[in-house]
């Protein structure tokens, strides 16, 4: 995605296992993350245009967390999955890398959440 990693110190020698190991694991995390803020921010949009049906509460790593008016749960769940399916994966040396999503609901706590499947 055009990003360079910069480094404080040498990579090379026999005491930079760990900083190695970090290297390599950024970009895969930094990828996923990269894909999951687009979503984010399409249903930030969706939030202002739902007028207050439907409220972004949080990301967390791979999750993203949404309060929706009861009655109108099934509306905006769908026009998020729908959005998700028609979202193009980004390619990755010529493969393509999509995250996938799952929804889950409850109307009581994050506790009891369970799957949604529309």
């Amino acid at each position: 995605l055009g990003w360079t990693r910069r480094f404080f110190c040498s990579p090379i020698g026999s005491n930079q296992h760990k900083l190695i190991r970090q290297a390599v694991a950024h970009e895969p995390q930094n990828l996923s993350v990269h894909a999951l803020n687009k979503d984010f921010w399409a249903d930030y949009l969706l939030c202002i245009k739902s007028g207050g049906d439907l409220r972004l509460k949080a990301q967390i790593h791979d999750s993203r967390f949404m309060q929706i008016k009861h009655d109108k749960l099934d509306h905006y769940l769908k026009l998020i999955q729908q959005r998700d399916k028609e979202t193009p994966a980004i390619i990755i040396h010529g493969k393509p890398m999509k995250v996938p999503s799952e929804v889950k609901v409850s109307s009581k706590n994050w506790a009891s959440m369970e799957s949604w499947h529309g």
